[in-house]
């Protein structure tokens, strides 16, 4: 602030504060956040890696037994759930926002994955994909993403007979809330004694679960000759904790 006598500055005088810790400070959690960011991308890397691993080991078992065998059947479903986590931590790898992972290419590649992964890779199938871009953290991401795995191999494994032209439709969309996750095919229906063959079904029960961990609800529509349609809906939330943690 300027001093002056008759109109004329004689001098000045301010107040200054030193800002140098706190400029230091702010550098500090700078430098430990990105550290932070950095450990993290790595930990899904890492966790990328093994899951890959563990993939291709099952791929191996799978090729000692008989591509119609109960056990090599298994194995190849096991392979492509732990293949469908796996690619959810390369996605989080590269990416630059882990609360908002896009899940809009990561689903066209996973259900392609699955088609060529069937015993027969059923290509007259028509795939058709719709996905809005929405952003999810892990916990929500991964249930999703299991979701979808389990089932588009079920429409895959039993919905077309071998070259047999068929239809299969994933939509993941949202018009705000809540989220509506549907896979769809028009194959022949589920069998009358559906529910009762559902409490033994080791994907069923999965997906159930995984429906719960997102707090959303299912609804199955099905109709003899003229396919089945799962529809899932649930609300985007910042999930804390174990993305398992309806698994007990």
């Amino acid at each position: 602030m300027p001093v002056t006598i008759d109109d004329e500055p004689i001098a000045a005088f301010g107040i200054y504060t030193d800002i140098t810790q706190l400029r230091q400070t702010e550098q500090n959690l700078r430098d430990s956040l990105e550290e932070k960011e950095i450990l993290l991308s790595e930990v899904h890397h890492r966790v990328k890696n093994n899951l890959a691993i563990i993939s291709g080991l099952l791929l191996l078992e799978a090729m000692n037994w008989d591509d119609d065998s109960t056990v090599s059947k298994v194995l190849m479903q096991s392979k492509l759930r732990i293949h469908s986590m796996a690619q959810i931590h390369e996605k989080l790898y590269e990416s630059n926002d882990f609360a908002n992972l896009d899940l809009e290419d990561y689903i066209s590649d996973l259900v392609v994955t699955i088609r060529d992964s069937i015993k027969g890779q059923k290509n007259d199938v028509e795939i058709d994909i719709d996905c809005d871009n929405i952003g999810l953290n892990i916990n929500q991401a991964l249930p999703c993403a299991l979701i979808i795995n389990e089932l588009v191999t079920n429409s895959f494994k039993y919905a077309f007979e071998d070259n047999q032209k068929g239809e299969l439709k994933v939509k993941f969309k949202s018009n705000g809330e809540p989220i509506n996750l549907m896979v769809s095919d028009n194959g022949p229906g589920l069998p009358a004694n559906f529910k009762k063959m559902a409490e033994q079904s080791l994907g069923h029960r999965l997906v159930s679960q995984l429906v719960k961990q997102l707090d959303g609800d299912i609804n199955v529509e099905t109709s003899q000759g003229e396919g089945t349609r799962y529809e899932i809906t649930f609300n985007k939330k910042k999930k804390s904790g174990s993305a398992s943690n309806h698994f007990v």
